[in-house]
């Protein structure tokens, strides 16, 4: 009888192994059809939020004084109407961290805008207020207002043009 219950023992680890591998293949389908699924009708970010989102990162990356974050969001071919290019506009960013400990950044207003004519291009316009501490009041403040543009290239929103008053 003892060779029965091992029998039927074995037949039934057999059968769970097939049960288990045909179950495993057919979710592992199901699973890559369904991540298919996701992946097609998840639109990307559209072009309003992926600006405001690096408006974003350049406010961390200020804040927390890191100029290579900042750059990455600048086009190569970045310019201010103050004439400034993207290493002058480096070297002042350089300047300020250096000259302040810490740096706040507070937007009240910020209208962003897709050009109807070349959905490739974004414009911005709002104010910020800047303060800047040398040790632990802030000795420094200004409101700024600026405006700018946005391109798409390679697939990644970079400021291309940039002005304030």
């Amino acid at each position: 009888m003892s060779g029965n219950y091992y029998r039927i023992a074995n037949l039934l680890i057999q059968f769970l192994q097939t049960h288990y591998m045909l179950h495993f293949r057919i979710c592992n389908k199901l699973g890559l059809v369904y991540l298919g699924m996701l992946m097609a009708c998840s639109a990307a970010t559209p072009p309003e939020q992926a600006v405001r989102n690096n408006i974003a990162d350049i406010e961390a990356a200020v804040e927390s004084q890191s100029s290579r974050k900042i750059m990455g969001h600048l086009s190569p071919k970045f310019h201010a109407d103050n004439g400034f290019d993207r290493e002058q506009l480096r070297g002042l960013i350089l300047a300020q961290f250096l000259r302040n400990k810490s740096i706040s950044i507070l937007l009240p207003t910020l209208e962003v805008e897709v050009n109807n004519a070349d959905p490739r291009r974004v414009s911005m316009v709002g104010s910020a207020i800047i303060t800047g501490t040398d040790r632990w009041l802030p000795d420094s403040g200004r409101a700024v207002e600026f405006s700018g543009e946005w391109r798409l290239e390679d697939d990644v929103w970079l400021l291309s043009r940039l002005q304030w008053k």
